[in-house]
């Protein structure tokens, strides 16, 4: 009461307190208020905003290329070594079937980048830095692929990629051209994930033969765990494929699948495998091969007919008796026998004593002066030599032929 006296009688209007407790307006209740400070916190309207919890990542200590670190030095090295030895390793000479894998991937590894940087150089409209770039989605669209390359079979982490080629919306042959150029630039830039996703895309698609760097990876342990014996099994579909003509690293170097087989057997402990089994026969009699003995039929000799040979006729000769002028002698008349178709010679004795037992001719009208009653055989003389020349004329005539 006092305070309201005192505020009338200075012209200041009384404070009229409403019932409610609050100041009314435009009274100095309300001028106190605004001057103090807020000891109760105005509520204002509060946007909830949904809180989102992070996945809790796993720790990793290990680079995506592995526990053995970087591909391209793991290269460099073996390089150096396989020059120390003077080649690179043969089947005949293996000693260390890890080492000569590793060659062999660093042979393969060399190839591909060769191959990606002819591939890159028919490209048009993009430059090395953007192939690459667009290249390293690889890893992660195959994350899951590359991933099951270390945990599964190899016909199913095949099944796998196989889907996602049928969902990806590309051609084949444009994916294949793709993942060969990628094949390269992720070995190139030591980017196992990209070189990985690229070799499993090759070989889904039909190509086995880039199977043999999906071997090399599980074999040495780079960009995948460490693991013969999945690698067994893609090694075992390059050789298939190496079988089959399909080349695809260094075509022009001989011998690389017998090598391969070998190390991979090795590196599992099958190498007795590759020894050739012994061939256990059961005992059975000799047998002996013997030519058969030919036996040739009796060919009768063809017989030859002598040619048939016509006698001609010879006349004997006429052998002219010396003229003796003397008379007439009447000699016995002689017949003459015919001469035949061929002549046989008469006996040589037959003829000499047929002549001896001729009475020797007489001459009519002369007086037989001579004592001497020898006959006179100079005509005999010249009926032999007619008769000897006769009997030789036919092997005379015959001779000739």
């Amino acid at each position: 009461m006092l305070v309201a006296q005192r505020d009338e009688m200075a012209g200041v209007s009384p404070t009229i307190v409403a019932d409610s407790g609050n100041a009314v307006p435009g009274s100095v209740a309300e001028a106190a208020a605004a001057a103090l400070p807020t000891l109760v916190p105005v509520t204002e309207p509060v946007t909830e905003v949904a809180e989102v919890e992070e996945e809790a990542a796993l720790p990793s200590f290990i680079s995506t290329a592995g526990a053995k670190g970087s591909l391209a030095e793991e290269c460099n090295q073996v390089g150096v070594k396989t020059s120390v030895n003077g080649g690179m390793t043969t089947a005949e000479g293996m000693q260390d079937a890890n080492f000569a894998l590793a060659e062999q991937f660093c042979l393969a590894r060399a190839f591909a980048i060769s191959k990606g940087d002819e591939l890159v150089a028919g490209i048009a409209g993009f430059t090395p830095a953007q192939i690459a770039e667009q290249c390293s989605a690889f890893g992660p669209v195959l994350k899951d692929n590359v991933a099951a390359l270390s945990l599964r079979p190899a016909d199913e982490v095949l099944a796998g990629v196989e889907r996602f080629i049928l969902t990806s919306g590309m051609a084949p042959a444009q994916l294949s051209g793709t993942a060969k150029v990628c094949l390269g630039v992720g070995y190139a830039n030591d980017d196992m994930d990209v070189a990985i996703g690229s070799a499993l895309l090759l070989t889904a698609m039909g190509e086995r033969g880039y199977s043999e760097y999906l071997g090399h990876h599980l074999a040495q342990g780079f960009g995948a765990t460490e693991r013969p014996d999945l690698a067994f099994g893609w090694y075992e579909m390059t050789l298939d494929a190496m079988g089959q003509g399909q080349m695809v690293v260094a075509p022009g170097v001989a011998g690389r699948d017998a090598l391969i087989k070998k190390a991979a057997y090795t590196i599992n402990g099958r190498a007795s495998e590759l020894a050739p089994e012994a061939v256990i026969e059961e005992a059975s009699l000799p047998v002996f091969e013997v030519a058969p003995e030919v036996i040739e039929a009796a060919v009768e000799a063809p017989v030859v007919e002598a040619p048939v040979v016509e006698a001609s006729v010879v006349e004997a000769p006429v052998v002219e008796a010396p003229v003796v002028e003397a008379p007439v002698v009447e000699a016995p008349v002689t017949e003459v026998a015919k001469a035949a178709p061929v002549f046989v010679a008469p006996d040589l004795a037959d003829v000499v004593k047929t002549a001896e037992a001729a009475p020797a001719p007489k001459v009519l009208g002369t007086p037989d002066t001579s004592p001497d009653t020898s006959p006179d055989t100079s005509v005999v003389n010249a009926g032999t030599q007619a008769a000897i020349m006769a009997a030789r004329l036919p092997f005379l005539i015959f001779s000739s032929y």
